[in-house]
């Protein structure tokens, strides 16, 4: 507020329209009154102490002196402890109260002043009158929830009495009643066992009533939510049952071996037996080998499938397979047919995807190859499609997935061709609409992956390793690059890389060229995929990403940067 001074000579006090009063202040102009200003300016001293009123500063004992710092700060939790259980206990009560708990609360305290009285003797004092007084408020408070409990089952009792109906029974005449001792024997009993059908009775009824309720309200729960976790009825039908449990079960194929041999393409060189054998399985494993199986001799790592062949045919296997002689073997009753092949390791992937009907052909497969971030980038994908409601199978180094109800373990990064074909013959069977896998280079080079139409391939970087198994970078490299080999058709194949790798071009240049090629990479600002921001934390992982159909946020919980470059290689496939 303005001041307005009379006229006065220069030095004069200056005289306050606001408190009626001369300010003390020399001013040759109007000033604002001290007296009336606002509290936000007058907060500067709110913080200031009077040395008069403040509390002195405790003297140290003898046992500060002795203490060290980390007993003092031991000793000053234990206060603050001790206080804040003194708040707690008085300030639960009103927040029970507040959420209706206050029964329960009550009964807490009550078990807790229960427990006081029975403390131990030598920690009593008879002759303290607090504790006299005590203890019989304690005996009263005892005796009044003793009465208490006697007046509901009484309540209870007599409500229960009430709801019996009178038993009713032919009236008899008064007249015809005669008293005798006889007679008054036979009342005794008689009464005796009334009373005994009485209570019988109201048994009977206390076990209906306290069963019913329950009935109902399962009842009610079924018909508002349904028999399962978030209304999802799990048992319903026979009929849904059926379908379910169809859905998720190992589909039965067989054919003969003309057929399979024929729809794999396998030219053999020789065959001995009946190519109308049956065939209900095939293995190359003779540990897993059923009746009705077809096993092919493969040669592996160490180990020949060839001298394997006679434990195959007493499991029950019907044919064998081989690229050479099998000594002491001859198709006779129990096995059917053998067929002599130029190598067994080479069609295996085709025998076992002919059998299976080429189940990769009915799903979206994205195969994602690279060092490092391929189980990160296939976990994130799976998330992506299920999250758009698509039903995902995942074959990875943890685990492998069916429409995230199957969990299997995973013997090997990328399964074998056999069970490959197997699993995606399952996924097909159970309505899957799209597969991701990991592609290691192993599978490569051992054409697990032969018969596997992929639609997407991912390339996440590449480093050095598996040197024991590819005996230069450039067979490593090589390896990877198959995957991106088979992407050739334009219309339906896609291929995705880290445009930051050195390598990226080498895969980017394998298959067929026209086949469109999706970028991503932080540090190329060229990049299909590329984030305009990036923020790390100890807690997530935010970005804001450039796509070719405009910019998208992203938070995660994933950490690093190397998470950056996985969650961009899922959106580029996305």
């Amino acid at each position: 507020m303005q001041v307005v001074a009379p006229p006065r000579a220069n030095g004069d006090d200056c005289y306050c329209q606001c408190c009626s009063r001369t300010c003390g202040l020399k001013h040759s102009s109007s000033v604002k009154c001290r007296a009336k200003q606002p509290r936000r300016q007058r907060s500067e001293f709110d913080d200031y102490i009077d040395p008069a009123k403040a509390e002195p500063f405790e003297a140290e004992d003898e046992e500060d002196e002795e203490m060290t710092k980390f007993d003092r700060v031991a000793r000053e939790a234990a206060k603050v402890r001790k206080q804040q259980e003194a708040e707690y206990k008085r300030t639960k009560p009103i927040f029970m109260k507040a959420i209706g708990l206050a029964a329960d609360a009550e009964e807490e305290e009550e078990e807790e002043e229960d427990d006081d009285d029975d403390l131990p003797e030598e920690l009593l004092d008879p002759d303290d009158d607090f504790f006299n007084i005590s203890q019989a408020v304690s005996i009263k408070k005892k005796q009044a929830k003793a009465s208490q409990k006697k007046n509901k089952a009484a309540v209870v009792e007599f409500e229960n009495l009430a709801r019996t109906p009178p038993k009713t029974g032919p009236r008899i005449p008064l007249s015809s009643l005669r008293l005798s001792e006889d007679d008054d024997e036979e009342d005794n009993l008689l009464e005796e066992e009334d009373e005994e059908e009485v209570q019988a009775e109201l048994e009977e009824e206390e076990n209906v009533a306290d069963v019913q309720p329950e009935a109902d309200e399962e009842e009610a729960a079924e018909e508002e939510y349904g028999t399962a976790f978030g209304g999802l009825d799990f048992d319903g039908d026979d009929d849904d049952d059926g379908e379910e449990d169809e859905e998720m079960s190992e589909p039965h194929y067989r054919m003969t071996l003309g057929e399979l041999l024929d729809e794999a393409r396998v030219t053999p060189i020789s065959i001995e037996g009946d190519l109308d054998a049956d065939i209900t399985g095939i293995q190359h494993d003779s540990r897993q080998v059923s009746p009705g199986d077809l096993f092919v001799c493969v040669k592996g790592l160490s180990l020949d499938g060839h001298d394997f062949a006679t434990q195959a045919v007493e499991r029950g296997a019907v044919a064998i397979v081989a690229s050479g002689e099998i000594a002491a073997l001859s198709a006779s009753e129990g096995l059917k047919a053998i067929v002599l092949v130029d190598d067994t390791n080479a069609i295996l992937s085709a025998l076992a995807g002919a059998f299976y009907g080429h189940p990769s052909q009915s799903l979206a497969v994205v195969g994602i190859t690279g060092t490092n971030g391929k189980t990160t980038t296939s976990y994130l994908l799976r998330s992506m499609y299920e999250a758009m409601g698509l039903q995902t199978g995942l074959l990875g180094t943890i685990n492998y997935f069916i429409n995230n109800r199957k969990k299997l373990d995973a013997p090997n990064t990328t399964p074998d061709a056999v069970y490959l074909q197997k699993l995606m013959a399952t996924m097909v069977h159970s309505r899957t609409d799209a597969c991701i896998m990991e592609v290691s280079s192993h599978a490569m080079v051992l054409e697990r992956c032969k018969e596997i139409d992929f639609d997407i391939a991912v390339f996440t970087n590449l480093t050095r390793d598996h040197m024991d198994f590819h005996k230069t970078e450039d067979e490593y490299k090589a390896a990877k690059g198959k995957l991106f080999a088979k992407m050739v058709d334009p219309e339906r194949h896609r291929k995705v890389a880290n445009i930051d790798d050195p390598n990226a071009a080498y895969f980017i240049n394998q298959g067929n060229p026209d086949v469109p090629v999706v970028t991503f990479g932080i540090e190329s600002v060229d990049a299909d995929i590329f984030p305009l921001e990036v923020q790390l934390s100890l807690f997530e992982t935010e970005l804001l990403v450039r796509t070719p159909k405009g910019n998208i946020e992203i938070s995660s919980g994933l950490l690093g940067r190397h998470n950056v470059y996985n969650i961009l290689a899922a959106v580029a496939v996305g």
